[in-house]
This record gives C-alpha cells, sequence and structure tokens, in this order.
C-alpha cells in the first residue's frame, strides 16, 4: 500500500514512459500502457466476472492493489501489487519489463531462439514420492504423463530428453544440467499440487523463475536474497511467455480454475538456463481432481495440452531475425521501448474492474 510518509513522485519520463515513484519503487499509470500497447479503454464493467476467456485480449486488472491481472486471456500473478495514487492506477515498472512487454510483445524478447529440444522432467521418483491420492502418488503420474508427452513431441518432430524415464531419484540441480548441457533447448517439468491440508484447492498452474529483485509469487515481501541474480534469470522473458503459452492451451481444453502463471524460484528454475517451466497439472489432495488424475484419459489430454502451449511457443521463433535492441538492460525495469506496430486493424481491449466487485 501507499506509505503517506512516502508520497509519490511524479514527473520523471522515459521516453513515452512517465515514472512515478511510490516507496522507492517506479511505477507507470494503466493509462499510459493504454497508450503504448494501443489498448482500447472499455468502460468499467461493474460486477463482471473474475474469469477471463482464453481468447481474450488485453489487459485486465481484477481490482486495485491486486497481484491478478489477465494478459491477452491468461491469469498472471504480478511481483508487486497495483498502487492507487491520484485517482490513477500504477503497475509497477518491474511487472512492465517482466511481464507485460514479453506476454504483449513477445517477438521482441531478448535472446529468443528458436529449439527443436525439449527436456522433459518427471518430478519425484525414486524414495521422493511428492504428493499422494487415495489412488497413486505424485512420481508415477509425473513419469506417465512425461512419457505421453514424449510421443506426442515426437510425433510433432522434437528431439526429446527425459530427465529421467523410470523409478529413480534425480537430484534436482541435475535435472536442469541436462537442459544446459544442450543447444535449442527447452525445459519443463511436469507435478501435481497439493493443498497443505486444503482438500478444496483445485485448478491448474504454470511456474516461471521469479525476476531478479522481485518476490515470488508465495512472498508477501521482497527479501535481500531476492536481490541475488540466478542462472534462470537470463531467460526469464523466455520463460513466462513460455509458461503463457502452455497456461492457456491447457485452460482451453481442460476446464479446470485457472490458478495463474505463477513466479517461484524453485531449484530447476532457478538453475536453468534455457527457457524453463514448472507445470503444475492439478491436485491430488482434491477428490475429484485426484480421481480425474489417475485416468489415463486425463493424463494424455494433458501431455497433448503441453504439446500445444510447446508448439504455439516456437510459432514465436520461427524465421527469427536477430533481436535489435529494446533498451533493455540485465535484471531491473528499463522502459525506453519503441513504440508498438499494431499487427491488425483490431485493438485489444483492457477492462478496469473496480475493488469489490
Amino acid at each position: 500500500m501507499l506509505c503517506h510518509k512516502c508520497p509519490a513522485i511524479e514527473g520523471r519520463s522515459s521516453g513515452e514512459w512517465k515514472l512515478y515513484t511510490i516507496n522507492g519503487r517506479d511505477y507507470v499509470t494503466v493509462e499510459n500502457v493504454i497508450r503504448f500497447y494501443e489498448l482500447r479503454h472499455n468502460s468499467i464493467l461493474a460486477g463482471a466476472a473474475r474469469t477471463e476467456s482464453p481468447a481474450a485480449k488485453g489487459l485486465r486488472l481484477l481490482s486495485s492493489d491486486t497481484r491478478e491481472v489477465y494478459l491477452s486471456g491468461v491469469r498472471h500473478w504480478l511481483c508487486f501489487p497495483t498502487e492507487e495514487f491520484n485517482g490513477k492506477t500504477m503497475i509497477s515498472r518491474m511487472d512492465l519489463v517482466k511481464t507485460i512487454e514479453p506476454v504483449l510483445r513477445p517477438h521482441l524478447i531478448k535472446g529468443l531462439e528458436w529449439f527443436n529440444t525439449v527436456v522433459i522432467d518427471a518430478g519425484h521418483g525414486g524414495h521422493d514420492r511428492g504428493a499422494k491420492s487415495r489412488f497413486g502418488f505424485e512420481k508415477e503420474y509425473t513419469l506417465d504423463t512425461a512419457r505421453r508427452l514424449k510421443i506426442v513431441l515426437e510425433a510433432a518432430e522434437f528431439k526429446t530428453v527425459m530427465t529421467r524415464n523410470s523409478d529413480v531419484f534425480i537430484a534436482l540441480d541435475r535435472r536442469a544440467a541436462v537442459a544446459n548441457r544442450l543447444d535449442k533447448a527447452i525445459f519443463v517439468s511436469i507435478h501435481f499440487n497439493e493443498g497443505a491440508g486444503n482438500s478444496a484447492a483445485s485448478g491448474i498452474e504454470v511456474f516461471a523463475i521469479t525476476p531478479r529483485g522481485a518476490p515470488s509469487t508465495a512472498d508477501s515481501s521482497l527479501k535481500p536474497s531476492h536481490l541475488n541474480p540466478l542462472p534462470g534469470n537470463r531467460t526469464d522473458a523466455a520463460s513466462v511467455m513460455l509458461a503463457a503459452s502452455v497456461h492457456r492451451a491447457l485452460l482451453a481444453n481442460r476446464g479446470q480454475i485457472d490458478r495463474g502463471v505463477k513466479r517461484a524460484r524453485f531449484t530447476v528454475l532457478a538453475t536453468c538456463q534455457k527457457p524453463a517451466i514448472l507445470v503444475e497439472g492439478g491436485f491430488l489432495s482434491n477428490p475429484s481432481e485426484a480421481r480425474m488424475i489417475a485416468t489415463t484419459a486425463y493424463r494424455s489430454a494433458l501431455a497433448r495440452s503441453i504439446a500445444k502451449g510447446i508448439l504455439d511457443f516456437r510459432e514465436l521463433t520461427l524465421g527469427k531475425a536477430p533481436n535489435a535492441s529494446s533498451g533493455e538492460t540485465a535484471d531491473t525495469e528499463p522502459v525506453v521501448m519503441t513504440k508498438p506496430r499494431p499487427v491488425t486493424s483490431q485493438k485489444p481491449t483492457l477492462i478496469v474492474t473496480p475493488p469489490g466487485e
């Protein structure tokens, strides 16, 4: 929340952006985002449902003082909550550069490369059984889903590498190391969730590496350790776009609760120097979802959806010329970016839903 002892500092400009400093952190207004990305600002929809069609376009905030936002129909968790100042809704500069920009303009992601290899990581294994339900253990379902994903991807002419293909334990740092040794590769880790005592918890979520200098989704505040660079931060923009592509594909076919694209410093994400994501394919602690996960039909559909998201992500890299500099520097929040070029005559929509609706 805005500290009244630390008033916002207004008036600095960086290219086409006007910056406000709130509690030592830079923000831009939603209106500035609308202008820069050439969004159409619709009237506020009172009582709008807090769900979004995967086919929707643009940016939508659920409320003020929120970390939840929809970008091109996919729910994302921001690094920092939005702020309200002088009647204006503010989005952090970090979120602008590390979430909004790569998702709305993926063709400008710095260093985004074409790939033909997918490292498939079946979570847990051996003595590490993972979550469990009355039907089975997470380690069994992740391996089965990984094998199904391998088949689908190889049918689409990808090369695949499994971090494990049997019931063995593989150390977390060794899993990411498999991808790090390969050229033209991405990393996809498959898991199933556990509700920490909440059997009602349900839905799909996909994790990408947390940007340097930001709290993870599960963190309530910024910690000194969050300022430390991690190998995974080298590709954090590409990773969040990969997460968005896979999450969108999962939602399109599964009809489950959208828990969003989230940020974490899991070892496999933190140590992987390639675009990397971790998929949570449902809750084994939820009786209904556990029963569904136990079926081969569900795991086959999950594998097909993950593969569809990977294919969509690779479409961004086909015929890609070397990136021109977008003005970004490592890890923090430059905002000197060129005006986007409209790709169609129809502009995406931004809807801001007021708090309490």
